[in-house]
């Protein structure tokens, strides 16, 4: 329709290419407003797929962590799941505490601390 209005602008008269002018203007604006709905609703139905996905995978997750009895399942050094059961967290906190401790003690090779050196849980 542009290639059009441009390639006739010289034979139409003024009034003739203004009406042009804005019905593409017109239509233009309309396919940009209809093509920002279209992408919201499209975000939209992604966003509610991707969470179906999301919670299918965390309930299969569950279900394997429970029947293996794992404690604790990390992701992309993230966790994904915990066993509210799991002594894991005091236990861990515990040894972490004992290594700050023994790091700060070790002197000036703090950095190397020889796993022989690490407190029992």
């Amino acid at each position: 329709m542009q290639e059009s209005l441009e390639k006739n602008a010289v034979t139409m008269s003024e009034s003739e290419r203004q009406k042009r002018e804005r019905d593409f203007g017109d239509l233009n604006r309309d396919f940009q407003r209809r093509q920002r709905e279209f992408n919201e609703d499209l975000g939209h139905r992604r966003k509610e797929e991707f969470e179906v996905v999301i919670e299918r995978a965390n309930r299969a997750v569950k279900q394997i962590a429970e029947a293996e009895k794992l404690d604790v399942v990390f992701q992309n050094e993230q966790v994904v799941w915990a066993n509210p059961a799991s002594t894991l967290p005091t236990r861990s906190s515990r040894r972490w505490t004992n290594l700050v401790r023994v790091s700060e003690s070790a002197g000036p090779h703090r950095d190397a601390i020889h796993p022989a050196h690490l407190p029992a849980e």
